[in-house]
């Protein structure tokens, strides 16, 4: 940074002794309240905008208002002002930047043309509220997720009808987690109003195939 005449400013605890984030050791997602007085103890340690090298601590010092820019943002954008507040990648999102920037390095670097295969379900398109949107993110759930959910209520008809709302509600287990959409399918798409997960295992459809 002082070879590109930014006048920089180390926190106290800098270096070896930096301190983490709360990204680090997974603290969000055993203790989320630990880890929020965590980065508002982080983003509170000096008034001036931050800088770092890691990813992760500046998309959670920016999600808690705090201005920051990674050091490439500095080194290669222009202007660079407003990145600083930008608003921090989904789990989604950063899935899908990674699959973008392999195919881009190999294509333009190596001279590769790499075609990434895709899933049927990945057609599918999502709509949901801005608020809905953070909710999946704090609760773990990809949006990849929420279109296996929809994709296989569609191909075998396992899903539910709320006579109040006449929202569908279907569910897949994926791994050991079990995940549960709330949704309409409209002309642009499905519309999501509600989506969440647990371990429960839902053992009706092994029993019934065992009885047939």
């Amino acid at each position: 940074m002082k070879k590109l005449d930014y006048r920089i400013e180390e926190l106290a605890f800098n270096g070896k002794y930096a301190q983490c984030c709360s990204f680090g050791g997974l603290i969000s997602t055993v203790n989320p309240k630990l880890a929020q007085k965590i980065i508002e103890h982080r983003i509170n340690a000096s008034p001036y905008d931050y800088v770092t090298y890691c990813t992760n601590c500046r998309d959670d010092f920016a999600r808690n208002g705090k201005p920051a820019w990674h050091m490439l943002d500095l080194i290669f954008e222009q202007p660079f002002n407003k990145r600083a507040l930008r608003r921090p990648p989904s789990y989604s999102e950063r899935r899908a930047n990674r699959i973008h920037l392999k195919e881009e390095l190999l294509n333009d670097l190596w001279g590769e043309k790499v075609e990434v295969p895709r899933n049927e379900y990945e057609k599918i398109n999502l709509l949901l509220s801005e608020e809905l949107a953070a909710k999946l993110v704090k609760d773990y759930i990809l949006m990849d997720e929420v279109r296996q959910v929809i994709h296989y209520a569609g191909s075998t008809g396992y899903k539910l009808i709320d006579n109040d709302s006449k929202h569908f509600i279907a569910h897949l287990q994926l791994g050991i987690i079990t995940y549960w959409v709330e949704y309409l399918p409209v002309s642009s798409g499905y519309k999501i109003y509600n989506a969440y997960s647990h371990r429960m295992q839902i053992m009706e459809e092994k029993n019934c195939n065992e009885r047939a």
